[in-house]
């Protein structure tokens, strides 16, 4: 019922700045050098500890051969300071071995390690002691290192990793492998970046490696096992082809027991056939999790079908937790997850959607949603943000980024074309260009101004148009009523939260002419309660039964910003004959509430009829249809209480009654005082009788003629027209007249008057007061 606008509330989020640690250089006396071929040490500022600087192949040849002797105190920490170039023909021992784990940290300082080639068998590097760069490592930390030109092959059962054979409780991060590494496998149990990762971290890296299976062995883009470990804030954009069928094959990890977070897919994965495969982990029976991934890849069959157990995110198993992932529409119609359940929030999105910034906007925000505990799990405080790219998809930032959903309105609260769009925290806010050039400056939500100047801020936003003319569509009139106690009166009802937003909320009444006829202030003392809802109202009651055909303009009105920006709502025109219409269209609307309201315009019709006001405007002139909701005609008799009494006992006398029709039907006592020499003010008139208690103070009495006046009483109630009223006189407190009456003997005494226009309205008075007897005892 009425107008249902909304007024919106955005989610607060905060941005985090990173900084950085600096390395001098340094060679300290008396620190012996390993087999004359280890390079400069150096100090790190940030942890005050020795690192042993690396610039040479015989340098890192010593340094892996110190490592794998178990004489590597001296490489506690290795800074790479210039590129390493594995010889060809050099046969490799991978850096660390299960006697000799490496446990140091390594620092390939962005330089690039390359031309390692390796043919392997699984004599003698099985899953358990993998080959790789590194073999084992054991509580190491290797970071920012590249790796490139390095072919690897595998025989059955043989375990491979280009980067790391077995990661145990090791971080890698910021390392890449990139597309001119390959790995061809023959039944190996391989891994882009690792073999195997035990309780360890993999970050910020990216794996773009050319894997070729040729056997059905399980393997992964970046590794071909996790178990209790963590990759975060990495990309596979690599390929993995199989050229038979494939099993157990993720873009990430082939069989996972850890996390797979804020990670993307860019990559290709195609085989003849898959059997528990996905393009980011393969099999996932026992406990994990891959959350706020994107995918943006080719994941297929060479026939175009999804194969088995097979899913974007997950393949078999649902113990592995899958949420807030996105996939891009184009990878369909592989399947968002291959076996059902334990699945969140997962979504394909179109690549339009995914360039307007919806996909960053739903990964960024999703580590604010999590419990703390979650986000703990999911080490959310390491994510980084995703941002877009000129090709569509969706890369990592190197700042923490926030975005913000912010959306333009026109007048008419539609989205304006290119109007809905998600711009950096701190970042000019951009407006549509399809805006009408006659918005001045824009609107929020908590009565904020916006113009060309300002920025986004700290929470998504909806904003609307303020233009010369253009009134603030935010503060909203919720609901529109009628009342029928002694006034009929237009209510309006407002959300109490006006007040949060602005000051000396006001709802302002005018007239057709644009007039001010009134205002209500609004307060949190004013309330009505519809439907279960509270509402703060205010109340237009200047309308005469005459007037029903009368539009009154209410507009909300207030003030934002301490007083300094005065905001409006659109403006709600109605009138009660209007909103009657509206009501008894509505299917819901029952059938004592359609006989009331068709009864209330008929009278307003005969009112005007009687009173000659507006006849070319008849409330009830398009209620034809409606009129078989109507009461029967009212014959003025058979009343309850028709009869009527004076007695005059003191030197003020009643000598007369009548009623009165102007916005109320009220009762008019006329009062002869040519008896009577004391002050007007002294006299009052007291009314009462069922539901009624009023007092005519002397001061509200009117003249009326020589020696006479009259005072009125608005209080009698259409439910309450076949009621009688005792009037009673009093001078200083002492009865001196009183009569008994009632609008019902009005009615009564005037059936058979030659003013037939008199007679139909009477009936009509007596109609409406019925119905809406009637209507008051249904509810």
């Amino acid at each position: 019922m009425g107008n249902k606008l909304f007024v919106r509330q955005m989610k607060r989020t905060v941005a985090c700045v990173a900084a950085a640690a600096t390395v001098f250089s340094m060679n300290p006396a008396g620190l012996p050098y390993a087999g004359g071929q280890a390079g400069a040490f150096v100090v790190d500022a940030a942890t005050e500890s020795t690192a042993v600087e690396i610039s040479t192949y015989e340098q890192f040849a010593a340094f892996a051969k110190a490592v794998n002797a178990g004489t590597a105190e001296a490489y506690a920490s290795v800074k790479l300071t210039a590129d390493i170039t594995i010889p060809a023909g050099t046969t490799w021992t991978p850096i660390g071995s299960a006697a000799n784990p490496y446990t140091g940290v390594f620092d390939g300082d962005g330089h690039t390690v390359s031309g390692l080639t390796a043919s392997i068998t699984a004599a003698k590097y099985s899953p358990e002691a993998p080959f790789g760069l590194f073999g084992k490592t054991q509580g190491a930390t290797i970071k920012n290192l590249k790796m490139s030109d390095t072919s690897l092959t595998g025989a059955s059962y043989a375990g491979i990793g280009i980067l790391c054979g077995l990661a145990e409780k090791t971080e890698i991060s910021g390392c890449t492998i990139d597309s001119s590494c390959s790995i061809v496998s023959d039944g190996a149990l391989i891994g882009g970046l690792a073999c195997m990762l035990t309780g360890s971290t993999v970050k910020d890296c990216v794996v773009a490696a050319d894997i070729q299976l040729n056997g059905q062995a399980p393997s992964g883009g970046y590794v071909y096992q996790a178990n209790g470990s963590q990759i975060i804030n990495s990309v596979f954009k690599g390929t993995i082809k199989g050229t038979g069928a494939i099993v157990y094959t993720g873009g990430f990890v082939g069989i996972n027991n850890g996390l797979i977070a804020n990670c993307i897919y860019s990559g290709s994965m195609t085989a003849v056939a898959f059997t528990t495969c996905s393009a980011f982990a393969g099999e996932a029976s026992n406990s994990g999790a891959i959350v706020n991934c994107f995918a943006n890849g080719k994941f297929s069959l060479t026939d175009g079908s999804t194969g088995t157990a097979t899913g974007i995110f997950r393949g078999s198993g649902n113990d592995n937790k899958v949420a807030n992932c996105i996939a891009n529409t184009a990878m369909e119609p592989m399947n968002l997850i291959g076996v059902a359940g334990n699945v969140t929030d997962c979504v394909f999105m179109e690549p339009s959607e995914i360039a307007a910034g919806n996909a960053s906007y739903k990964l960024n925000g999703y580590a604010a949603s999590l419990e703390d505990v979650e986000k703990e799990e999911y080490h959310a405080s390491e994510w980084k943000s995703f941002v877009e790219t000129d090709n569509g998809s969706l890369t990592f930032s190197s700042e923490t980024k926030v975005t913000r959903k912010v959306t333009f309105y026109d007048t008419d609260n539609n989205v304006i074309s290119g109007g809905s769009n998600f711009m950096e925290e701190g970042a000019k806010l951009v407006y549509p260009e399809a805006a009408d050039p006659s918005y001045i400056a824009w609107v929020d939500s908590k009565g904020r101004i916006y113009d060309k100047n300002s920025v986004v801020g700290s929470e998504d936003l909806e904003l609307y148009p303020l233009t010369e003319g253009y009134v603030d569509s935010l503060l909203n009139i919720k609901q529109v009523s009628i009342t029928l106690d002694s006034d009929i009166s237009l209510v309006y009802l407002v959300d109490p939260a006006v007040l949060e937003r602005y000051q000396n909320a006001t709802i302002v009444y005018r007239d057709a002419s644009g007039t001010v006829q009134g205002a209500s202030g609004l307060s949190k003392e004013l309330t009505k309660t519809v439907n279960g809802k509270t509402y703060l109202y205010g109340e237009f009651t200047g309308i005469a039964a005459k007037e029903m055909t009368k539009d009154i303009t209410a507009t909300l009105e207030g003030t934002s910003d301490g007083g300094m920006t005065n905001c409006y709502s659109k403006a709600y025109t109605t009138s009660v004959a209007d909103y009657a219409k509206r009501l008894i269209a509505m299917d819901g609307t029952s059938k004592v509430l359609k006989t009331l309201l068709v009864d209330l315009v008929n009278y307003g019709a005969s009112a005007q009829t009687y009173f000659g006001y507006n006849t070319s405007d008849l409330a009830n002139a398009d209620f034809d249809d409606y009129q078989t909701y109507a009461s029967a005609k009212h014959s003025l008799t058979g009343f309850t209480n028709s009869g009527s009494s004076v007695t005059n006992s003191g030197n003020v006398k009643i000598s007369g009654r009548t009623l009165v029709l102007e916005n109320r039907v009220g009762i008019a006592v006329i009062i002869d005082t040519s008896e009577y020499e004391g002050n007007i003010a002294d006299i009052t008139i007291n009314v009462n009788g069922t539901g009624v208690s009023d007092v005519i103070a002397g001061q509200d009495l009117k003249p009326y003629g020589t020696n006479k006046y009259y005072g009125v009483t608005y209080e009698i109630l259409p439910t309450k027209m076949d009621e009688t009223y005792t009037f009673t006189v009093q001078v200083n407190g002492e009865a001196s007249a009183r009569m008994t009456y009632g609008i019902s003997a009005y009615a009564y005494n005037m059936r058979n008057n030659s003013n037939t226009k008199l007679v139909a309205l009477l009936q009509d008075i007596m109609e409406y007061g019925n119905s809406a007897l009637n209507y008051w005892l249904a509810n």
